[in-house]
């Protein structure tokens, strides 16, 4: 009696395993890799000594201005902002405004004043259809007072780009 039902058992056993069965499908992965983004300052604004009580100015299309170089993705959509620090020497402070902001596409932002922590409002621009590249200039203005202490000021723009 055991051999009779150690073979039924045996016999249920293989006929499920024979109605069982398993199917598959295959589907696509697809993943683009793109380089690194860089931003890489080119050139520092410098402004030529200034009398007390005189402002100065730097258009952002002279080779006085700073300037950016970016590299990303071809024809990628990005939004730019500046912002500076104000000009300072220990205690003295030295008003200083972002004034044109401009990309090698002429894309123009609005100015902001860096003596209240102000700057640019993002813009949209587009990098090159080829290459990725896009070209980011700054300009500024300073106003000394005519009180104003006589030493070399120095403070920071920073663009940012989001992508």
């Amino acid at each position: 009696m055991k051999k009779l039902i150690l073979v039924a058992v045996l016999l249920m056993v293989v006929s499920v395993a024979s109605f069982a069965g398993t199917v598959s499908q295959s589907a696509t992965v697809t993943a683009t890799v793109n380089a690194n983004w860089t931003l890489t300052t080119l050139t520092n604004m410098t402004f030529a000594a200034v009398t007390q009580g005189v402002a100065a100015n730097i258009a952002s299309n002279t080779a006085n201005a700073t300037s950016f170089h970016l590299v990303g993705a071809a024809a990628t959509a990005v939004t730019i902002t500046a912002t500076a620090s104000s000009l300072a020497n220990g205690a003295d402070v030295l008003p200083f405004t972002l004034n044109d902001v401009y990309t090698n596409n002429l894309t123009v932002m609005a100015p902001g004043t860096a003596t209240d922590g102000g700057g640019t409002t993002g813009v949209a621009a587009t990098t090159n259809a080829t290459t990725g590249a896009l070209n980011i200039y700054v300009g500024g203005s300073i106003a000394p007072t005519s009180s104003q202490p006589t030493e070399q000021y120095n403070g920071t723009i920073t663009v940012t780009v989001t992508y």
